[in-house]
């Protein structure tokens, strides 16, 4: 009997071993023998004049109809090769961080055909060269400055404010040069630390003895002392653009001001104070030092230009809570301010609750990832472990001061929620469920109701912020207009919120249908995605948004929209138009 066992074990062995976990030329994909394969070879060039580019980064991509891509650096001549590549149609695209495609996108690349056991060559990938901004900074005398900062600033297109673009520094004969710069529109600013000079002394010198009256605008823009009224440089491929800034003096006065706790509260620490611009006509990027005498509370701001301004001061008490002052208002005119008076008391804690639109939902099969509840919301926090429904953040309306963001977690049993440690000032207030989505159906903060989503906490403020949520998602439905009907299946869906530093959205649609979009207001547009295509990052989407009115989506009701697709051409007719100065 063990000898059968033995024998059929073996026989099923056998059997096994000739039967493939895939059926023959079916599931798993078939290798293609060397022969049956081809390669690729050619040059990556300066589109301008010709010259190889050593260094570039060469993808040899797949297209719909191949599933293979490979990677090549260009040698010294600009060569490139690779092999093994299964037939078919490819795209071949080359980068170099010395040649940025416009807006920072990627070069558009060279279709080819790829042959079994064939070499395609003499393959020309050309990459448009970069532009170049040059210039110098004198003073009001035509002398050079040096050791000025230079900073390359995006011209914003809505939404976040895009981040520098480049930076440098002048030389002792106050030039300065910068390259690789991407095609687009920027306006430029320049800081200086330099002194007046000796012939200026009297000026400065005031009635009280050497008391500060003049000074160089520290930071000042080509044709404006304001991002505001900052001249657009549009810098095309190849371009080089000269300019030139001329430092000019500016009239400054001296803050003052004290600063006490509140009856019944000390600080441990010496409070901080910051000095914050504020309005349109007020340099926007002045950090200053404050002069504190702790013993009599006292400080002071010198060589202030005109503008509007807000005080806020801070520290801890003993126990490490938050002391915090009003923000003290202050207008530097042709007169010195009068003394400011800040106090310090005990920061406030925001209480609120979060209503949920069933009974049910605060207890609900967590999801795997956290939903946000509005487009581009804070990024997901906890986990389905987490003992928590949401997340609530605050954070400072005005970008730029001395406080942060703050959160609080939301009470899987009442919705409540508590954030201590809350100065006094305007706050943005955003909303993340974790477990199911959800939308923001309305806001309550005392007695008001929100508008905008931001609140205005006051001192000892007992308001109570309710935050209702609807579960009713859009239905929304939308059928692509204005290009080929060809092309119309290979367009993406995207959607850009409206007056928001919110990221943009690619909707994955099925058939017409836009899910997964929460309640909002949206530039909707749809852009066609070509073999190989380049993806387009969040300026692109900016500027395409521009190009159609806004929509509102409304949670919990049918929606059927006409929505316009851009065709790959026209995507890069706007962009060329945009960098050579349309104000669209």
């Amino acid at each position: 009997m063990q000898r059968w066992l033995l024998a059929l074990c073996l026989c099923a062995i056998a059997v096994r071993g000739q039967t493939s976990a895939y059926p023959a030329n079916q599931g798993r994909p078939q290798s293609q023998p060397p022969s049956e394969r081809g390669s690729v070879s050619g040059r990556v060039v300066d589109a301008a004049t010709g010259e190889p580019i050593a260094g570039a980064r060469v993808t040899i991509g797949r297209t719909a109809k191949t599933d293979s891509t490979k990677l090549a650096t260009s040698d010294s001549a600009g060569g490139f090769s690779a092999g093994g590549l299964p037939p078919g149609i490819y795209i071949v695209s080359a980068a170099h961080s010395e040649y940025p495609g416009a807006l920072n996108l990627a070069q558009e690349g060279t279709r080819i055909e790829v042959r079994a056991g064939k070499e395609t060559t003499a393959i020309a990938v050309s990459l448009k060269p970069a532009g170049t901004i040059t210039g110098v900074v004198l003073n009001d005398g035509g002398e050079p400055l040096s050791q000025c900062g230079v900073a390359l600033l995006p011209v914003p297109l809505g939404g976040a404010v895009p981040p520098e673009a480049g930076r440098g520094s002048t030389d002792d004969k106050g030039r300065f040069r910068l390259e690789s710069v991407a095609p687009d529109r920027y306006s430029l600013v320049v800081t200086c630390e330099q002194d007046l000079p000796a012939e200026h002394i009297l000026d400065i010198v005031g009635p009280n003895g050497f008391e500060p009256q003049e000074t160089w605008q520290r930071t000042f823009y080509q044709n404006g002392t304001t991002r505001s009224d900052a001249v657009e440089i549009s810098v095309a491929s190849g371009a080089e653009v000269s300019l030139e800034f001329q430092l000019r003096s500016v009239p400054v006065h001296t803050i003052r001001g004290t600063v006490t706790p509140a009856p019944g509260l000390s600080w441990s620490t010496a409070p901080e104070i910051r000095l914050i611009p504020e309005g349109p006509d007020t340099e926007d990027s002045l950090e200053w030092t404050d002069y504190l005498n702790v013993e009599t509370g006292t400080f002071r701001f010198e060589m202030i230009p005109r503008g509007a301004y807000s005080l806020t001061a801070w520290t801890t008490d003993q126990f490490g809570r938050l002391l915090v002052s009003e923000a003290g208002k202050v207008v530097v005119g042709p007169a010195a301010p009068p003394l400011v008076q800040l106090q310090l008391r005990m920061s406030t804690t925001v209480l609120g609750k979060v209503e949920w639109p069933d009974a049910g939902a605060a207890t609900a099969a967590p999801a795997s990832a956290g939903q946000r509840i509005r487009p581009g919301g804070v990024p997901p926090m906890g986990s389905a472990r987490t003992a928590s429904v949401g997340i609530l953040t605050l954070t400072p309306a005005r970008p730029g001061g001395p406080f942060t963001t703050l959160t609080g977690r939301v009470s899987p049993q009442e919705g409540s929620f508590q954030i201590p440690g809350v100065a006094p000032g305007r706050w943005l207030v955003r909303y993340e469920q974790l477990q199911r989505p959800a939308w923001v159906e309305s806001m309550q903060y005392g007695e008001a109701p929100v508008g905008n989503q931001e609140i205005e906490v006051t001192p000892d403020s007992t308001a109570i912020l309710k935050i209702r949520t609807n579960s009713k998602l859009p239905n929304l439905q939308f059928e692509f207009v204005d290009i080929a009907a060809a092309a119309k299946s290979n367009c993406a869906l995207h959607a850009v919120p409206f007056g928001d530093g919110s990221p943009s959205r690619l909707i994955h649609s099925d058939a017409g249908r836009g899910d997964g979009l929460m309640p909002g207001r949206y530039h909707l547009f749809g852009v066609e995605q070509p073999e190989g295509g380049v993806s387009l990052n969040e300026r692109a989407l900016r500027l395409l948004g521009r190009q159609v009115k806004p929509v509102e989506v409304v949670g919990g009701r049918d929606q059927t929209l006409n929505v316009r697709c851009f065709a790959a051409e026209e995507v890069q007719k706007i962009i060329h138009h945009y960098i050579a100065g349309d104000p669209r």
